[in-house]
């Protein structure tokens, strides 16, 4: 094997550096499997690029997981340096991962790219030192500076089985990075005939450019090409039908001394300046778009882009599998990943003065209003969520129904978004109210941009990335706006005109362009907008309603309604949509003051969510990065439904989960829809028997105690077989002795997933799921097991409380750690002994 062999020499800056050969993969035999639970691994040579090739062979076992081929490595990191393999595989989408451990194996630095669609041909990946950050472990952050191991990681996405091929892991030494700052990044004036070239002084690394066009001298189709030596020009990119303006330029991993813009033949063009973006501009979209944000004006773009909170709240029907999003500014988003429809004004004859600037919020230069062309109306101003004051409510104070109202003077736009349907067949709903409140007529126009953007923000990231969404098609037909071939939306009140562009021809909101059909963008971006032309009267009020379907769409949306009958049937749903609701949260009633009523309303909303965040039987702590069950989260939130009067949905939560129980009593601490998350997290075992338990509680079903009474059964067999890892006599000495007789570490505690620990935690959900099921033993007349479980939890109960006092005197405190090791104080792993636990 020609392991750290030299390859190359690259001239990347004054001085050569080499290029090592870490593995070339003639044999894999210092490769580890290390797959989680239930996931097959299995690790070999194949044919490669050139020579042999490593294949992983993957089993997700219809599940989740992960499947980690782990190389033992000992390599000394200088300050900057690069990583790079060829991949090619055949799978479904999934998540790749490289980490890099340090030799404690216990620090993690890695690079993800999520929903990662393997090529088919042999593809280079090369990872930066900037692209690797820390993970986890107790080191807490910093660099790496000598590695333990290297890690090729694929993790379930959408699950399945595949195999990806690696060849020629290679390192490379790089020369330290000069700051994006110190370098020539600004290339001002020029015109020319159809070609202009940059030099920038040296072979570097560039994420992008931004091209600013100097008026009507703009090229509607170029290339951008990058060369290390004047001769060999790489094409990074391609526009067809650009108009004008600024023209952001997405290069990922660019590099090169040379940069040309090759335009068409038609005569002079003239730029004002080509600015050289960052590296990480590219790194993904969400970095493209905050840099856009942030030189556009304020409003143009969502809140989150600028660095700022974004607030949003669920539409959905009651235990439905998809929900909307709706933001604090209206904007909705339709389901994950998928786009987002927001609104925007133009006004053509209203005064300035009509939009009074002490409601525009925060206001920066060039935010209250910029220029949306629009064909036959000149350049009407364009009136964003920034300017003008907004607020938020619910329909009742409490169900489910919001309503964001933008005041923007003399016009108030409101938007009310509900959905409709039972399960599986539900229908999201959104009316736009247009209201001239002053004593003049305004021209108005409502625009419903159809954006590659998410509400959920940029920095949301468990399970789902927030903020850039995919639109790689738009199409107009008769059935309404169909986006990416799926989701169709449908205006039922005939819109006055739609537009559509691809990313290198502009974006929707602030380019005149468009294809009145629809577009294919093969970067994802594409943008389009519905129009609807709407003179007011004074004080006239105009409706235009629009409608989703989750699913399948229902044979009674037609389209093209007149606009007095789509508002009579919005008005109609609204209506039911409402009684329905009510109905739902009503069973319980809450007498209090009336300064307190609101406790009573916050209730009724929460339980609104639980219901809409529920995917069937599946009770879910929220939507889209929550969008999987915990029994943690379940088993509480079902002791909520209980006292609510809604006993039907534990049940039918208690059955579904039971069926991800292990054959040796293992309950998962989250369910998924690619199944049981192998993560073991100690507290989920009590935590199941408990809401057994509570539900028996509540409702004296003993049929269904008596279903579940083996899976309470083997959870127990599963606690006992735990606890007694820890009961060995290498427990028994004094260094180890606060830990005998306790469960052994896990991340249960979101404060521990750094590094496992000994977490109190889940011993208090262990030792309440011990009591409830001798009592569940009992209740059923099961009297050898009532016996058995008494006594493991008599005994558990006695090495937990000697393991506290233990770990308090070992650190020297006066309260109830987190955790054996830490003698951490937290409140939280405390309150649940006290409830649900009963051990005050």
């Amino acid at each position: 094997m020609k392991r750290l062999a030299i390859v190359a020499a690259l001239a990347l800056g004054p001085v050569a550096v080499q290029a090592r050969v870490l593995d070339d993969f003639s044999s894999v035999a210092a490769w580890q499997a290390h797959p989680s639970d239930g996931v097959r691994l299995d690790i070999s040579t194949d044919q490669g690029r050139t020579g042999r090739a490593m294949r992983l062979d993957f089993d997700f076992g219809g599940g989740g997981g992960f499947a980690i081929a782990r190389l033992p490595l000992q390599l000394d990191l200088p300050e900057n340096y690069e990583i790079s393999f060829w991949i090619r595989g055949d799978t479904p989408v999934q998540t790749l991962e490289l980490k890099l451990l340090d030799p404690s194996m216990e620090n993690v630095w890695w690079s993800v790219r999520r929903r990662y669609r393997f090529p088919q041909e042999w593809t280079r990946l090369r990872y930066r030192k900037r692209h690797l950050n820390f993970a986890w472990g107790p080191q807490g952050g910093g660099e790496i500076r000598r590695t333990g191991g290297l890690e090729i990681v694929v993790v379930a996405a959408e699950g399945g089985k595949g195999t990806a091929w690696i060849d020629e892991l290679t390192f490379t030494p790089l020369p330290p990075d000069r700051p994006f700052e110190q370098e020539r990044n600004r290339f001002g004036a020029w015109s020319g005939q159809n070609r202009r070239e940059i030099d920038f002084g040296r072979r570097r690394e560039l994420g992008g450019l931004r091209i600013a066009w100097d008026g009507e001298r703009f090229a509607r189709d170029y290339d951008v090409q990058l060369s290390g030596d004047r001769r060999d020009w790489e094409t990074v990119w391609r526009v067809r039908g650009g108009d004008g303006g600024t023209d952001w330029v997405f290069i990922p991993e660019g590099e090169g001394r040379y940069a040309r813009i090759v335009m068409g033949d038609r005569g002079r063009y003239a730029m004002r300046e080509v600015e050289v973006q960052a590296a990480a501009f590219s790194d993904s979209k969400n970095q493209m778009f905050e840099r856009i944000a942030r030189s556009s004006p304020r409003g143009v773009y969502p809140k989150y882009l600028l660095g700022e909170q974004s607030y949003w709240t669920v539409i959905g029907a009651p235990a439905d599998r998809r929900e909307a999003l709706i933001g604090e500014d209206g904007t909705i988003d339709i389901d994950p990943i998928r786009f987002s429809i927001e609104p925007f004004l133009s006004v053509s004859t209203a005064p300035a003065r009509r939009l009074r600037p002490e409601l525009h919020g925060k206001p920066s230069p060039g935010a209250s209003r910029h220029p949306l062309p629009q064909a036959g109306e000149g350049r009407p101003s364009l009136i964003t969520w920034a300017d003008g004051r907004l607020t938020q409510s619910l329909a009742r104070g409490d169900l489910p129904i919001p309503t964001v109202v933008r005041d923007h003077g003399d016009l108030r736009l409101s938007v009310t978004a509900f959905a409709r349907g039972e399960e599986g067949h539900s229908v999201l709903w959104a009316r736009y109210r247009l209201e001239n409140v002053s004593a003049s007529r305004i021209d108005a126009t409502l625009h419903l941009a159809i954006r590659p953007l998410q509400v959920n923000p940029s920095w949301q990231f468990l399970a789902m990335l927030g903020g850039a969404a995919e639109i790689l098609s738009l199409e107009k037909d008769d059935s309404g706006i169909t986006v990416n071939e799926t989701t169709t939306i449908i205006p039922l009140t005939p819109p006055d005109s739609f537009r559509a562009l691809r990313f290198d021809q502009g974006e929707v909101v602030t380019s005149s362009g468009g294809a009145p059909a629809g577009v294919e963008d093969p970067f994802g971006s594409a943008s389009g907008a519905m129009s609807w032309s709407l003179p007011l009267a004074p004080g006239e009020t105009r409706d235009v309603v629009i409608t989703v379907p989750f699913h399948a769409r229902p044979a009674a949306l037609r389209q093209w309604l007149s606009a007095a009958e789509a508002a009579r049937r919005a008005e109609e749903e609204l209506a039911v949509a409402t009684s329905e609701w009510a109905s739902r949260l009503g069973r319980v009633a809450f007498h209090v003051p009336r300064s307190a009523q609101h406790i009573g309303r916050a209730i009724r909303s929460n339980l609104a969510y639980i219901m809409i965040n529920a995917d069937g039987p599946s009770i879910q702590p929220g939507s889209r990065s929550y969008d999987r069950s915990w029994i943690r989260d379940g088993s509480l939130t079902s002791a909520a439904l209980l006292r609510l009067g809604h006993p039907e949905e534990v049940k039918r939560f208690i059955e579904w989960y039971a069926q991800f129980q292990r054959p040796t009593g293992y309950v998962p601490c989250c369910v998924s829809p690619r199944g049981g998350d192998p993560v073991p997290e100690h507290d989920s075992h009590g935590q199941f028997i408990y809401l057994i338990r509570e539900y028996y509680d509540f409702t004296g079903d003993r049929a269904l105690l008596e279903r579940m009474w083996p899976h309470v059964r083997r959870a127990v067999e599963y606690i006992d077989s735990l606890r007694r890892q820890r009961m060995t006599d290498e427990y028994r000495t004094p260094e180890k002795l606060a830990f005998y007789g306790l469960v052994p570490e896990s991340i249960s505690h979101e404060g521990y997933s750094a590094k496992p620990m000994h977490s109190y935690w889940d011993d208090f959900f262990v030792l309440l799921g011990l009591k409830d099921a001798a009592e569940i033993a009992r209740i059923l007349g099961h009297a050898e097991e009532l016996a058995k479980f008494a006594a493991i939890r008599d005994e558990f109960r006695r090495d937990l409380y000697a393991s506290i006092e233990r770990a308090m005197a070992m650190h020297r405190i006066e309260y109830i750690p987190g955790s054996v090791e830490l003698g951490d104080f937290d409140a939280t792993s405390t309150t649940t002994a006290v409830n649900p636990g009963g051990e005050l």
